[in-house]
């Protein structure tokens, strides 16, 4: 029935007090990471507990860290896979299966503005496969279901939803243009967007 369904069956079946879930091709960053994030951990155990990530792209990896959780507001401003959730709160809410790609982001934004704990460890969690995965190569589907999250509750035609999605398009062919200058990339990325901590190339 797809990914979020599976996921909610792990839900159901988990005990540990924090959740987090990788992907086929993600990893944890290293064999001591899970270690460090539990000595880290304060003792009010928050909600979510959320870090930096790796994201393997086809000629780089990405080194990001999260941006504000205000940005909950107009986009995704955390890293699922990076991401730790109390067990008790994913088995109240679960995952959305009408969604294919974004039911990651409704329920962390839910979570965001239901007032529950969120805290930042310093601390890369998670090498992130970001070339084959559905949420990578369906720029579309992913675009839609991110409007479809931040407009419930609202009105809005499918005409603009449409327009929102081509300008997204657009938005991302002039950036994979740009990426193919390597010498002015590292500067023109980190200057347009302050997650990115370095950029190395494989």
């Amino acid at each position: 029935k797809g990914i979020y369904d599976a996921m909610n069956k792990g839900i159901k079946k988990a005990t540990g007090q924090y959740i987090q879930f990788l992907n086929a091709s993600d990893t944890i960053y290293t064999r001591e990471t899970i270690k460090q994030i539990v000595n880290k951990i304060p003792h009010n155990y928050p909600d979510v507990i959320y870090g930096n990530i790796i994201i393997e792209k086809s000629t780089e990896y990405w080194y990001m860290k999260p941006g504000s959780l205000e940005d909950f507001e107009n986009k995704f401003p955390i890293y699922h896979p990076s991401t730790w959730v109390k067990n008790s709160l994913m088995k109240k809410y679960a995952f959305d299966t009408t969604f294919k790609i974004a039911a990651d982001f409704n329920i962390l934004r839910k979570l965001y503005y239901s007032n529950a704990i969120f805290y930042y460890i310093p601390l890369f969690f998670t090498v992130f496969e970001g070339i084959n995965g559905i949420s990578s190569t369906n720029e579309e589907l992913r675009e839609k279901e991110k409007r479809r999250i931040l407009n419930s509750g609202r009105r809005i035609s499918s005409r603009f939803l449409d327009y929102i999605v081509k300008i997204t398009q657009l938005k991302y062919r002039i950036m994979n243009r740009l990426l193919k200058n390597k010498k002015n990339n590292i500067k023109n990325d980190i200057q347009q967007d302050p997650r990115i901590i370095k950029i190395i190339y494989k």
